[in-house]
């Protein structure tokens, strides 16, 4: 690749990096960040918009761009305990994130499987539903169940006074409800290996970054 072919490069990617943050003025931080002309940006930004990465809201000054999905899948597993988390993963999920560097699918994998398996042991739900959205810089996935919700279900292990207080319990890591089969670190080390992650159950919310632990819904 030439240092102009190299260089570009480094702008689009720049580009689908920042936009979400900055969807009307992603131009100047650019410009601004590399040291070129918003004419300059502007042709990457076209190119973007045609390969179909952005979409192109507006026009002239009240232009603005977003990321654009490239894929967005859905199933509901009913069946809960002839389900097996692995097989889940390598039958249904890695088809369909598709090529992701190789250390990529390995956080990838230890997330799913380790979420997967919290709904199907611990939910007491009668189905999961992942869902899988793609966009030329994000992946994300969401894993939702029709159970007791996790903060319920520690507030009732533990003798707590209301789910508020299971969330603050299950900030401090290694918390489990079946110590006999589970370690209680799976969210602890999912928490840590993904850009973003949040888990979202009855009347409580945690974001661990937010919290300070280190980073579900998860992308990466």
């Amino acid at each position: 690749m030439t240092k102009a072919g190299a260089q570009g490069e480094n702008i689009r990617r720049f580009i689908l990096g920042h936009v979400e943050r900055h969807p009307s003025d992603i131009s100047k931080k650019t410009a601004e960040h590399f040291g070129i002309t918003r004419q300059a940006v502007h042709r990457h930004l076209r190119h973007l918009v045609t390969d179909k990465a952005l979409l192109e809201h507006g026009q002239t000054r009240g232009r603005s761009y977003k990321l654009a999905p490239t894929l967005e899948w859905r199933k509901v597993f009913t069946s809960l305990p002839d389900l097996a988390e692995d097989v889940i993963w390598r039958n249904e999920i890695a088809p369909t994130i598709g090529q992701l560097p190789e250390n990529v699918m390995h956080i990838w994998h230890y997330g799913f499987t380790e979420i997967f398996n919290n709904a199907i042991d611990h939910s007491e739900g009668t189905a999961v539903r992942v869902d899988v959205r793609k966009n030329a810089a994000t992946t994300e996935i969401t894993i939702s169940d029709n159970g007791v919700g996790i903060f319920k279900k520690i507030q009732t292990a533990l003798g707590l006074l209301d789910e508020r207080h299971a969330v603050l319990e299950l900030s401090k890591g290694k918390l489990t409800t079946d110590p006999s089969r589970h370690s209680g670190e799976g969210i602890f080390f999912c928490s840590k290996m993904f850009d973003d992650f949040g888990i979202l159950s009855g009347g409580g919310f945690l974001l661990p970054r937010i919290w300070g632990l280190g980073g579900l819904d998860a992308r990466t």
